[in-house]
């Protein structure tokens, strides 16, 4: 007598199971641009103030810029291959802008004047 038994295939477990699924992609790129430009003009403003303080430029402090910046698109945004670019061009952008507060407020206190009325003939 001949019986034709299928075998059974093993039920699944740890090892033999189908991979899970791929996580779901975390931020978004429009936040953390957004994220990044809020905190490129914040660090930039904290840049210059801190030259004005001390009356000298600081290495350093714009190095924190760049850390500032790319850290709040990252923690905002995810890991988007994007962002770092977009951070490391605000980032330059910031230092530039930090600078350009510097010089307003040392114009503004060897003249005597208010700061609003050096950047607006600066054209900030």
């Amino acid at each position: 007598m001949s019986q034709n038994i299928q075998p059974q295939p093993p039920a699944p477990d740890s090892f033999t199971a189908a991979p899970a699924p791929a996580p779901a992609r975390t931020g978004n790129i429009g936040l953390g641009i957004v994220a990044a430009v809020v905190a490129a003009l914040v660090a930039a403003g904290a840049y210059g103030g801190i030259m004005n303080a001390i009356d000298r430029e600081v290495g350093y402090a714009a190095i924190g810029v760049g850390l500032l910046v790319g850290l709040a698109a990252g923690k905002v945004g995810g890991r988007n291959p994007v962002l770092p670019a977009v951070a490391a061009v605000l980032s330059l952008g910031a230092v530039y802008l930090g600078q350009l507060v510097f010089i307003a407020l040392a114009l503004a206190d060897y003249g005597k004047v208010g700061v609003g009325d050096v950047l607006s003939e600066v054209g900030i």
